[in-house]
């Protein structure tokens, strides 16, 4: 959704810089005949302003589909967390009274708390990290779409970047 909100930007310069070439976009072309439709006449800023309702649309769809993907990510860790206390807690239960006896009620509470938490804290990263590769890989592949040398120039730039400040990094901290 993030990415064709992002794909949505090209028709609409298109339409803002150059008319003629505006009517070659089959974005554009698809506007104005949703605008006829309706029975609204498809003048340029009507379809401009309909080409950002849409692109907000498209936005505000992402961050519905963002909130839905963190809240069933949160769920699932926190099921898991309250599961693993529990094992834990049984697990406290059944054992010897001598090795418990010998313990602090803080170390026990530590010790199935930690555990729990650890777990839920990896399975959320997890969940973030699938939908961040998710959302990198669709992005890199409109760009890829839209202009493979400006694509293959943005990465080096960035790599560039990432690697002059490991340099800069290395040098000061030798320093």
């Amino acid at each position: 959704v993030d990415t064709i909100g992002v794909g949505l930007t090209i028709p609409l310069l298109d339409v803002l810089t150059d008319q003629g070439q505006a009517g070659q976009s089959w974005v554009v072309a698809a506007v104005r005949s949703g605008l006829e439709v309706l029975g609204i006449a498809p003048q340029p800023n009507v379809v401009t302003f309909s080409l950002l309702v849409i692109a907000s649309l498209f936005f505000l769809a992402r961050s519905g589909f963002i909130m839905c993907n963190q809240y069933g990510v949160a769920s699932v860790a926190v099921k898991l967390r309250r599961a693993t206390k529990a094992l834990l807690f049984e697990k406290f239960l059944s054992a010897r009274y001598e090795e418990i006896a010998k313990r602090a009620r803080g170390m026990v509470v530590n010790d199935i708390n930690t555990p729990a938490d650890s777990l839920g804290g990896a399975i959320t990263n997890l969940g973030f990290f699938i939908m961040g590769v998710f959302t990198s890989l669709l992005m890199a592949a409109l760009l890829l779409y839209l202009s493979w040398w400006v694509t293959a120039l943005i990465g080096l730039l960035a790599i560039g970047g990432v690697q002059g400040w490991r340099w800069y990094a290395a040098r000061r901290a030798m320093a």
